[in-house]
């Protein structure tokens, strides 16, 4: 079966317990196909890497992820950095392991 491809913008944040994205639901298509495969490639500009997804629930690790998501966003979106720290949106935090 040939892989699926589906280009999608992220919001990623590193931290010191490792790399991180999270979506807007678990409804949202990337975040539904990222668990069906686990495998999946991250581009930045010319850069891709490759790396497996999994699942983040420790109340540690998502303070942390919220903490860079605030760091790194608000000054530009702060509307958007509120919306994805929400405690709505905390069980859809994936880690990105590089592959």
């Amino acid at each position: 079966m040939p892989s699926l491809r589906v280009i999608t913008t992220i919001w990623i944040v590193a931290t010191e317990k490792g790399v991180f994205i999270r979506s807007g639901s678990r409804t949202g298509r990337w975040y539904r196909e990222a668990l069906a495969n686990r495998n999946v490639a991250i581009r930045a500009g010319r850069k891709r890497v490759a790396a497996r997804v999994q699942r983040a629930s420790s109340s540690t690790v998502i303070r942390a992820v919220n903490a860079a998501y605030r760091e790194k966003y608000r000054d530009l979106w702060p509307d958007s950095t509120r919306a994805v720290v929400r405690s709505s949106r905390l069980n859809t935090t994936l880690r990105l392991i590089a592959t």
